[in-house]
């Protein structure tokens, strides 16, 4: 058998144009309807207030959560009364507690980090480096004066014997990230609903 008889024929340039053609057509049909159910989701929803909120009211709670009142409330969300849509999102507990329940989302320090509860489970997220060298008259290391949120930035103070200072950063990428999540998670649950 000759050599050419093995191979196989190349696919035809037009044939290959039309279905570059198509895809692109449907590419850009899925970006129209996604766009669509992002606006209808974005309808209606509205930052949660201490207030009474009406069954089936939509509220977006803590950092980027999104919640769906289950019957006339005025409890304020995660709670019995409250259903969450998507994963999306994050919820700042500070320290650990023993015994506390936490949900998905859930950011809280313990020991030497800060960690993010998701799936059942606690994840390091961001942890302290080995211990520095002890400071003048025995006071050892630095101590948090001031933690502030701006923006994507979460800007630290320290304090030491040279002075304060401040530790600076920006969580932009992880948002973007979670972002990417909420929106799935959020066109899952609208495609469940119907």
């Amino acid at each position: 058998m000759s050599e050419s008889a093995h191979r196989r024929p190349m696919p035809d340039l037009m044939v290959l144009d039309a279905v570059g053609t198509l895809l692109g057509q449907q590419l850009a049909l899925r970006d129209k309807q996604i766009k669509a159910l992002e606006k209808r989701l974005d309808e209606g929803l509205q930052p949660w207030q201490p207030g009474v909120h009406r069954a089936g009211t939509r509220v977006q709670h803590h950092v980027g959560q999104h919640f769906r009142a289950l019957k006339d409330t005025a409890a304020e969300p995660p709670g019995d009364d409250w259903q969450r849509f998507g994963s999306g999102g994050f919820r700042i507990m500070g320290g650990f507690q023993e015994g506390r329940t936490y949900l998905d989302g859930d950011l809280f320090m313990r020991d030497f980090g800060t960690f993010l509860w998701h799936g059942g489970a606690a994840h390091l997220l961001a942890g302290r480096g080995a211990k520095g060298d002890a400071g003048p008259r025995g006071k050892d290391g630095s101590e948090v004066v001031g933690l502030k949120l701006a923006g994507s930035r979460i800007v630290l103070t320290l304090r030491d014997a040279r002075g304060d200072r401040a530790i600076e950063t920006d969580l932009i990428t992880l948002i973007e990230q979670m972002g990417s999540v909420v929106h799935d998670s959020i066109a899952a649950e609208a495609r469940a609903q119907g």
